[in-house]
């Protein structure tokens, strides 16, 4: 049987979930002809209670001790943000080791640098859950459409903000309130402002870039517009018009290979693939040479979580991508 020695980054609710999952599927590994050795965890605070199978022996209060350990083949970095998770990330990869990550924030940031570095120390980066959650789209982007040249993608890729939006149009209710019942069924993070600012559906959309489109932009280049600002009056004067706000994250090559790109809330019509994207749901149209559009849909599963506003009573129409400057 072939033994897999993982290391893990964080151990808060993400990790911690990891490791259930890890004792979960175990028997099914099994059967594959691999064991799961998870053997080391690195956190914060090492007083802090934890769950029944997380073991004192596997813990310790400095990263590197996962990242440049000899007895860890894999590092699941659950650690979140940017910093120590990049220095932790670069070091495990300069290691030689598989890196799995969820961290959005952390690859729209350093993607391309973290990449350069797992070719140099012929390492593995492997960050499918970054973008769409349950749906494989990543790998289907760096397999599937490999020799397919894509030229454009669009799509709902913040489930939180779609969850809100859905519930605003269907109930009339306000944003704080639509956000609050988000909140209470565990889709909204305690501190909302990261998917409401539109930032995490940025920082998703640049790595889509970068796997589709092969363009590395910086993430701060992208236009963004949130929807924090958006009333139950919006709402209304969108729905008068038959549409539905929705906010969509788009980018597509223009002509000379100038990339057109943005975040920001949308008006959707009926015969628009994203009309039918409801709740917590997300999806992804993806155009290119040989097929004229693909969409793939994902549930709120991500393991184990400039553009303007509609004016009330004014038309609202769809905007377009702003032209980014990749320098």
């Amino acid at each position: 049987m072939r033994k897999v020695r993982v290391g893990l980054l964080g151990c808060g609710l993400v990790g911690t979930g990891v490791v259930e999952v890890l004792a979960e599927t175990s028997e099914r590994w099994a059967a594959l002809g691999v064991e799961i050795a998870l053997s080391r965890i690195a956190v914060r605070d090492l007083n802090r209670p934890r769950s029944p199978l997380v073991r004192r022996e596997w813990l310790t209060a400095n990263w590197r001790e996962v990242s440049a350990a000899g007895d860890v083949d894999v590092v699941l970095e659950a650690m979140g943000g940017v910093e120590p998770a990049f220095e932790a990330v670069r070091t495990a990869l300069a290691h030689g080791k598989t890196v799995i990550t969820a961290n959005k924030e952390l690859l729209a940031a350093h993607g391309v640098a973290l990449r350069a570095v797992a070719r140099g120390h012929g390492a593995v980066l492997l960050n499918e859950a970054t973008v769409l959650g349950g749906v494989p789209v990543i790998h289907l982007l760096d397999t599937y459409f490999k020799i397919n040249r894509i030229r454009a993608l669009r799509g709902i890729v913040n489930g939180t903000c779609n969850h809100v939006l859905t519930r605003m149009d269907e109930t009339g209710c306000s944003l704080e309130e639509a956000l609050s019942e988000a909140k209470a069924k565990g889709y909204a993070e305690p501190d909302p402002t990261y998917d409401l600012s539109g930032w995490d559906a940025r920082a998703k959309l640049k790595i889509l870039i970068e796997h589709t489109l092969g363009i590395a932009v910086p993430v701060d280049r992208i236009p963004c517009t949130g929807i924090a600002h958006v009333s139950p009056l919006d709402i209304a004067a969108v729905r008068a018009l038959g549409g539905k706000l929705r906010l969509v994250a788009e980018a597509r090559t223009a002509e000379g290979g100038a990339l057109m790109a943005g975040v920001g809330p949308q008006v959707v019509f009926p015969g628009d693939p994203l009309y039918a994207v409801d709740g917590v749901d997300n999806a992804l149209m993806v155009s290119a040479a040989a097929l004229k559009r693909a969409l793939g849909a994902a549930g709120f599963a991500t393991a184990v979580y400039p553009l303007a506003v509609p004016a009330a009573g004014l038309p609202a129409v769809r905007s377009e991508p702003t032209r980014v400057s990749t320098m």
